[in-house]
């Protein structure tokens, strides 16, 4: 009588992620240690990775660690094999003072929050039009935080560069002095005057390039944000950069989102309770992704400017005695419940028709 084939028995796989290389393990779906091993994490080693895994068992999951940097294309690949990605954070720390650390451990312990059923998130799929966007906006946040340092730069050289450049300069405006700046002539000696006067050319320059650099990721960014997210740009207060960062934190698979609960917690805008004997209140939620969370805070700053209805909330829930801050984290709450149903079928129609990239 043959033996039962080691593929009928399912496997968990862990693995602990690094820029060269991947640390794996396998446990079963009793907690017991199967195999572990170390793998690059180059195409051929992913490969290696994977072949070695299905030798030992069938995997349905997998739980890795980083599935947004190191992790990256190995979630891609093993999403390709039909196994289901489990992002695991960082894993607590209690005890571990004792038992050590290792890469080995991690894997493991990666593994066993699948296994246990503590680890539940769905990483991003990073394969859309969403990611398209998150690729370009932090181009373009590199771009905008270099050109600041630039001007910064050149002002500061301005302070300090010989009298003959800094009396015609020191009073121009920040516009006229990069086009002042930018249209000095390169000259061939080296000495304080014509070295700083060589240095504020290349400045007003870099600062020149970097704001047509910007225009065009903006013009990129405004073209693909329309195309991601109609229903959102029509609602107030929501622009193209408000939509971006709305679409960068739900990610391309709208899944993941279970419901407006869900997106306010990731946002930082659910509310958390502070009460006390002497009064019943909730507060401010100081998690969630900040980039996220601040865009809700400037739909909601902006309603209330602008909007006949938000203005009308605010005063009434003024008279009840609401602070400012308890009025706007009712209303990012109150957003984020609105915007939920359009984010989700803008990121439904963009996965449903890829042809909008």
């Amino acid at each position: 009588m043959s033996k039962m084939p080691c593929l009928l028995v399912e496997v968990i796989l862990g693995v602990d992620t690094h820029r060269d290389t991947h640390a794996v393990v396998l446990i079963d779906l009793l907690g017991r240690l199967v195999a572990a091993d170390t793998f690059p994490t180059t195409r051929a080693g992913i490969r290696a990775l994977i072949a070695w895994a299905k030798q030992h068992g069938t995997i349905r999951r997998a739980g890795v660690e980083g599935t947004g940097s190191y992790g990256a294309s190995l979630t891609r690949a093993l999403r390709l094999e039909g196994i289901d990605v489990i992002e695991v954070t960082r894993t607590a720390r209690v005890g571990a003072r004792h038992r050590g650390k290792n890469d080995t451990r991690d894997a493991e312990a990666a593994a066993r929050n699948v296994l246990c059923g503590q680890a539940t998130a769905i990483p991003k799929t990073r394969d859309g039009i969403v990611e398209s966007i998150r690729v370009l906006r932090n181009t373009r946040a590199g771009a905008v935080k270099a050109r600041s340092q630039a001007i910064v730069h050149l002002k500061s050289l301005v302070l300090t560069a010989p009298d003959e450049l800094r009396e015609p300069l020191r009073d121009l405006s920040t516009k006229q002095l990069l086009s002042r700046c930018a249209r000095m002539q390169r000259t061939g000696r080296l000495d304080t005057l014509h070295a700083t006067r060589h240095a504020l050319r290349t400045l007003a320059r870099r600062h020149r390039a970097l704001s047509d650099e910007i225009a065009e990721l903006d013009a990129l960014l405004a073209d693909l944000t329309a195309k991601a997210a109609p229903r959102l740009l029509r609602q107030p207060g929501i622009g193209p950069e408000i939509a971006a960062r709305l679409l960068i934190v739900a990610g391309d698979n709208p899944t993941r989102l279970r419901n407006d609960a869900a997106l306010a917690a990731l946002c930082g805008a659910s509310p958390i309770e502070a009460s006390t004997g002497q009064s019943t209140r909730h507060r401010l939620n100081r998690g969630g992704d900040r980039q996220a969370n601040s865009a809700l805070w400037l739909i909601a700053t902006n309603r209330m400017t602008h909007d006949p209805k938000t203005r009308a909330y605010v005063t009434r829930r003024t008279t009840d005695g609401k602070s400012t801050k308890e009025i706007r984290r009712c209303l990012m709450r109150h957003i984020a419940r609105g915007i939920y149903p359009l984010l989700i079928a803008d990121l439904h129609d963009a996965q449903t028709h890829p042809t909008l990239t």
